[in-house]
């Protein structure tokens, strides 16, 4: 039922995602401080997680509602102390720190439920519930504003946008069951891809000469900015900006562990035995684990240099089909259950940060950051992992 939603005619629409950027780029500067040195000027310092969050999310609620909340710009408004009204009080709401820390609660309390299977009724708390309501309240926002529209089932699948809220209502009327559907895709929507986008940022942060070689091919390969809106095709084929993406999801694995629970009796034909090379048994209803932030950096598999930054590990085209092609590199899973939202997050990732790096020339982590102290940064872990901090401040081109 989703699979429409993710069309390429739907994924290569990229204004909504121009618009979101320069949203996101009033963010970094408004109130700006502007700092001056021998180095350039730089934006002030900024918690970057809240604006990504809200770059996300409101593209993901454009995408699968077609509606445009601009939670980013509600929430200048009110850091500046303008009054929000009605609708702009949503949006707030919506991209509030609120919301994130809801979801971040949400998340852990889902991890913790995997983790204790048949005793999933202790993970649970007062907080989680209460993060869980908090977090229902956005998706009930447009499955009451669907119930009140008149029916129009002939829309479906025949409009350019997909109606993600009528295509579930065909399904059921129940709206506890329509907004929980459409949260689980709106998680996926915002999660994943601000992840990505912040291990990016923090990445190339870190990696000067990683910086230096993807603003080269990005001038080279695109349309100097606020010329036009890119071309999703012209994404694609920038390989440099793509090697970039595949390193970070290699590194840090946005959905870390995974698990898949057996229909039936059935043997794995490796994994038994004192050193795994032996078939294994896998009873009706049990569950398979497995952890792929874990493979991704396996020496074994990727080399010596497995825990470095290095995105020129794709170019070699063997081994690219090699690491690309087989089971060894699954930041979206595989077989029939790949992830149906890949190619959406991919896009609005690599959209980010050619406009980021065409607007600005260098990144510098806060200098007290563990990203910048060379110490390992402090991960959370819920459905996505993502890191805890990233301050940043960002030099005009």
């Amino acid at each position: 039922m989703f699979r429409p939603l993710f069309a390429r005619d739907r994924i290569i629409e990229l204004e909504c995602v121009e618009e979101s950027v320069k949203a996101l780029f009033r963010a970094i500067e408004t109130g700006d401080d502007s700092v001056a040195s021998e180095k350039g000027t730089f934006s002030r310092e900024v918690n970057v997680l809240p604006l990504i969050f809200r770059f996300t999310l409101d593209n993901a609620i454009d995408f699968l509602f077609g509606e445009k909340i601009g939670s980013q710009e509600a929430a200048m408004k009110k850091e500046h102390g303008v009054q929000a009204d009605e609708t702009d009080q949503f949006a707030v709401n919506a991209g509030s720190n609120d919301f994130a820390q809801a979801v971040d609660e949400v998340t852990y309390w889902m991890v913790v439920r995997v983790r204790l299977q048949g005793l999933g009724f202790l993970g649970t708390s007062r907080a989680f519930r209460e993060a869980c309501a908090k977090i229902r309240i956005v998706s009930e926002h447009f499955v009451r504003k669907a119930l009140a529209r008149p029916a129009s089932p002939e829309s479906i699948g025949n409009e350019k946008r997909f109606d993600l809220m009528s295509a579930l209502m065909e399904q059921t009327k129940d709206v506890a069951e329509t907004r929980d559907q459409a949260l689980a895709i709106l998680f996926a929507g915002r999660d994943t891809t601000s992840a990505l986008i912040i291990w990016t940022i923090l990445l190339l942060g870190q990696n000067e000469t990683v910086f230096e070689k993807l603003r080269r091919t990005i001038a080279d390969s695109f349309p100097p900015e606020e010329t036009a809106i890119l071309d999703f095709a012209q994404l694609k084929d920038c390989r440099y900006l793509q090697h970039v993406l595949q390193e970070t999801l290699r590194l840090q694995t946005l959905v870390p562990l995974n698990s898949r629970v057996a229909v039936r009796d059935t043997i794995l034909p490796t994994g038994g035995g004192t050193d795994g090379t032996k078939p294994i048994a896998v009873r009706a209803g049990q569950a398979i684990y497995w952890n792929m932030y874990a493979m991704h950096r396996r020496a074994d598999l990727w080399g010596p240099d497995a825990l470095e930054y290095k995105p020129e590990r794709w170019e070699d085209p063997a081994r690219s089909r090699l690491l690309g092609g087989g089971w060894l590199y699954t930041p979206f899973s595989g077989g029939p259950r790949v992830c149906l939202g890949q190619q959406y997050a991919l896009t609005e990732a690599a959209y980010c940060v050619v406009r980021l790096l065409q607007k600005y020339d260098r990144i510098e982590l806060a200098p007290d950051s563990d990203a910048a102290m060379g110490r390992k940064v402090k991960k959370s872990l819920g459905t996505i992992l993502s890191p805890v901090d990233l301050r940043a401040r960002f030099r005009r081109a």
